[in-house]
């Protein structure tokens, strides 16, 4: 490597001993040319930086520095300096080599020649990595503290001020001499003390002085000052380990205003809880009492002298249990005492509860974010009074609507038992051979009766209606079928007026349709009566037609168009708006003149909306009036008409028909249509004679059963039911065949285990093709499982068929029923006995010890007990009281809360469960 010449002689050895020196600072020795290329480094620098000094040579400092370490000031004013060959000090720049990123600070000198010529630069490098990195800290230590609220400052050992941040300064800053660097601490705190803060007197300023001065001198001193200006401070004095000492002023203003104002502002809460009528507490995290107002005091006046801040939440429970404070607990106090210790810990509930008193109060307790619990109690005695009067008024309303309904139920029962008998003696005189006037007659008298029978639908529709309980059913039947029925019963009428009836049915329309066959009836005969009626010359006409002229394919959906037209008088278009509406007449001569209840209409328009379909009127005054029912269909087949068998001759010869009624008209009408049909009839006058008819000639026997419901001894319901629990093999099919039309009166007898529901006066035609329906596949040898029967409104009904109940009959016969429903299960009469009997002493006092539980609040022993009643009564096929138990269990884990409903289902579990009991052991001691 080639030596810089200069004009000392001993050039050599000056390099030596710079870098001899160099490796004493942890530096190293550099040369650079003209240029400010790096022409020399010592060997030190590998060990430094990691980089060999080969790295460096013919290098400027800028190639191998971080360029953007270096402010661009900086650099231009090194550049600047080299330029004018004037001396480089403490040049700093980052260098990125093997050993990572490095600080290096350079200091060198201008070499010249002996003839003055510039030869280059010869210094020294150091790295300063470890000493950028602790000023940095200091840096960043001084400008945290500079942000830092409260004033710092640090007193050297020689009582004088060496630093301070800016919160220092700014505090203060008005002494009357400068707060900087070298003040004396006695100085700095006698002007403080002396102009700053708030005195007395004379005297108490010089003890707060001496004082301070005497904290000085141990280095330890804490104090608290309030300054003219009210703001308060706390000084506090510390050592450092260096032998200064640090003091740090903290404002205590806000923290003292902001306690100020908290009990302020506890004070007032405490006046706002004491102002509400409503008891509320607080309890910590602890379970401790913190708050609680005058209400609540109140509301436990009898432990009025234990409630204490700090009291704890499980000795105020003990006191309000022994004080006799909790109404209804007489007796379980223990239990009490457990579920009120669980209940207090969980979220948000709610509970209602009577005191000693008699008020009853709903208690709501909730967590809050720090642990404890916050409960309120709100009166609700003025509410449980109006619940109570609701309840009655709700009971007296539930008692008119059922006298209502079963008074409806017994009108029509009454109405349609003669009218049953009316109809099928007018149909078997209609079969024989008359001649033509009395052919004539037979038919008008038919045709009243239809008519007489269509009004007490109306009447009874329209109290469904209002009851919410109209509803329609689907079966498959044929529209022309029931234009033609609706044209035999009307055509009578229109031609004693000398109008001519017509029917027309489009040639593309289905033969065959699903939906209400009898609402589509009672619609198309509401909307010809009144053509007949309102109709003076020309005639009526009654059309079926498909929308768009296709014929759907099977299990498609048609819109079907049903319209009835006649050249009567026309309807006003104000007139129009208001035909829909119950009792509306034209005007006020119309019923007189026309006649009518004006019900048809309203109750069509209910029926057209609950099958989806509307009603169109389009009416010219004068000229006549078409009425459209519009309604979408499903088509089951498309079986030409005419295909349907005559009704004598659908499979029914030969089967055996049980007909049970205590009308004897009923009964003759019956037999006289059956036997014609070709089936063998046997009567029975109630449900008893029923029974044991079954009974004594195995069920089987028979094809079907026709059963009345309100029959004398034993109703249609209680026989279904004892025939299904009691009779072995396979039981047949039981048809509802009653005058009660009502839907909920069809829901009774689907549940009681029937499979089909005909309404009196009955259709013989709709009467062949029940028959028919259940009696082919049973006659085939197909069996048939009560409660999974499909209604002739074509819906799989999946009911489970309700148990007999005990008060239906003698205990002998629930007894053998029990026995017959258990061993049928389990195979085996004699356990089934067993099993019974043992069920009577274990659970005998089920229904007492449910209620002891429920009076005693004991509402999880309540639900357990329930459920293990539910589980052996279901073990046991005693259906019935495991429905009720199932309810109970139910009700009790929806809402636990004391309440008549609970109450009414324990009371109907009780019942079933007594009179099941009874009957075992009236049996067993037999």
């Amino acid at each position: 490597m080639p030596e810089m010449e200069s004009d000392q002689p001993d050039g050599r050895e000056l390099r030596d001993a710079i870098e001899q020196y160099a490796a004493l600072t942890d530096g190293w020795f550099w040369e650079s040319d003209e240029e400010h290329k790096i022409t020399y480094v010592s060997q030190g620098v590998e060990d430094i930086v990691g980089s060999p000094p080969s790295f460096f040579i013919g290098r400027s400092r800028k190639e191998y520095s971080i360029a953007s370490s270096v402010d661009a000031e900086v650099w231009e004013k090194h550049i600047q300096d080299l330029s004018e060959k004037r001396a480089i000090h403490n040049f700093t720049y980052k260098f990125q080599g093997p050993k990572g990123e490095r600080w290096i600070r350079v200091d060198g000198t201008p070499v010249f020649s002996k003839a003055g010529r510039f030869l280059g630069y010869r210094g020294i490098a150091r790295d300063i990595t470890d000493q950028v990195s602790n000023e940095n800290r200091v840096a960043m230590l001084a400008a945290a503290v500079d942000q830092f609220p409260s004033p710092i400052c640090i007193w050297g050992e020689d009582d004088k001020l060496l630093w301070f941040n800016k919160p220092f300064q700014n505090s203060f800053a008005d002494l009357p001499i400068p707060v900087e660097i070298g003040i004396g601490y006695e100085t700095f705190i006698r002007q403080l003390a002396e102009t700053r803060l708030a005195w007395k007197n004379d005297r108490e300023c010089e003890e707060w002085i001496s004082a301070r001065i005497e904290g000085q001198r141990t280095q330890q001193d804490t104090a608290t000052v309030r300054l003219q200006n009210g703001r308060t401070f706390r000084i506090e004095k510390r050592p450092l380990s260096s032998g200064e000492t640090v003091t740090l002023s903290m404002e205590l203003t806000d923290i003292l205003s902001a306690q100020d104002e908290a009990q302020i502002a506890r004070r007032k809460l405490t006046e706002a809880l004491n102002a509400l009528d409503t008891p509320f507490a607080y309890y910590d995290a602890e379970d401790r009492l913190q708050n609680w107002n005058d209400a609540f005091t109140e509301m436990n006046i009898k432990i009025s002298d234990l409630l204490t801040e700090g009291a704890p939440f499980e000795y105020l429970l003990d006191a309000l249990i022994e004080r006799g404070q909790i109404a209804g607990i007489e007796g379980r106090e223990e239990e009490f005492r457990r579920r009120r210790l669980e209940s207090h810990r969980q979220s948000n509930i709610r509970t209602e509860r009577q005191i000693g008193d008699g008020r009853w109060f709903m208690a709501r307790e909730v967590g809050t974010s720090d642990g404890g619990v916050v409960g309120i109690w709100t009166d609700i005695s003025e509410l449980k009074a109006q619940q109570a009067e609701l309840e009655h008024g709700r009971k007296e309303a539930e008692r008119a609507s059922q006298l209502k309904s079963g008074f409806l139920a017994n009108i029509s029962h009454e109405l349609r038992t003669p009218l049953n008998s009316i109809g099928g003696f007018v149909h078997l005189l209609a079969e024989r051979d008359l001649g033509e006037q009395e052919q004539q007659l037979v038919s008008r008298i038919s045709s009243s009766t239809d008519m007489l029978v269509s009004l007490v639908n109306d009447l009874l529709d329209l109290s469904l209606a209002e009851a919410g309980e109209l509803h329609v059913t689907n079966s498959e039947f044929s529209i022309p079928d029931v234009l033609d029925e609706v044209a035999r019963i009307l055509e009578p009428v229109a031609s004693i007026k000398g109008l001519t009836f017509e029917t027309d049915v489009a040639d593309e329309f289905p033969a065959v349709v699903c939906g209400d066959r009898m609402r589509i009836r009672q619609i198309l005969l509401s909307f010809a009566d009144n053509a007949v009626k309102f109709t003076h010359k020309g005639g009526i006409r009654i059309s079926a037609r498909a929308e768009g002229g296709v014929i759907p394919t099977n299990d498609e959906t048609a819109t079907i168009f049903l319209e009835v037209s006649d050249t009567g008088i026309g309807i006003a278009d104000d007139v129009t708006r208001e035909v829909f509406t119950p009792f509306f007449q034209g005007d006020g001569s119309s019923t007189r003149e026309f006649g009518g209840a004006g019900l048809g209409l309203s109750i069509s328009k209910k029926l057209a909306d609950l099958m989806g379909g509307s009603i169109e009127i389009d009416s010219v005054i004068g000229t006549g009036t078409t009425v459209t029912l519009r309604v979408r269909l499903p088509i089951h087949s498309t079986v030409g008409l005419g295909e349907s068998p005559p009704p004598t001759a659908r499979g029914l010869s030969g089967a055996k028909i049980l007909v049970v009624d205590d009308q004897s008209l009923n009964r003759q009408v019956l037999r006289s249509v059956l036997t014609r049909a070709g089936c063998s009839v046997y009567e029975a006058v109630d449900g008893e004679e029923a029974v044991n008819i079954a009974l004594s000639s195995e069920a089987h026997f028979f094809d079907a059963i026709l059963m009345d419901i309100q029959m004398p001894k034993m109703d249609g319901l209680t026989a279904t039911r004892a025939i299904l629990a009691t009779a072995k093999g396979n039981v047949p099919p039981i048809i509802a065949l009653t005058a009660h039309t009502m839907e909920s009166e069809r829901r009774k007898c689907i549940a009681a285990g029937m499979c089909d529901h005909l309404e009196k006066p009955v259709d013989p035609v709709q009467l062949f093709d029940t028959l028919a329906r259940w009696t082919s596949g049973r006659r085939e040898g197909a069996s048939i499982s009560p409660g999974q029967c499909e209604h002739s409104d074509g819906t799989n009904l999946d009911v489970k068929p309700e148990p007999l109940q005990p008060a239906e009959a003698s205990a002998a016969s629930v007894y053998v029923a029990l026995v017959h429903q258990l061993a049928d299960a389990i195979d085996d009469e004699e356990l089934a006995r067993e099993l019974l009997g043992e069920f009577a002493e274990t659970y005998g006092n089920a229904a007492a010890q449910l209620r002891s539980y429920l009076d005693a609040d004991e509402v999880t022993a309540a639900k357990d007990f329930a459920h293990r009643l539910k589980g052996v009564s279901g073990n046991l096929r005693l259906i019935d009281l495991h429905d009720a138990a199932m309810r109970l269990e139910a009700r009790l884990s929806s809402n636990p809360q004391h309440s008549d409903e609970l109450y009414e289902a324990l009371d109907t579990l009780g019942a079933i469960h007594n009179r099941i009991v009874d009957s075992i052991h009236g049996s067993v001691t037999a």
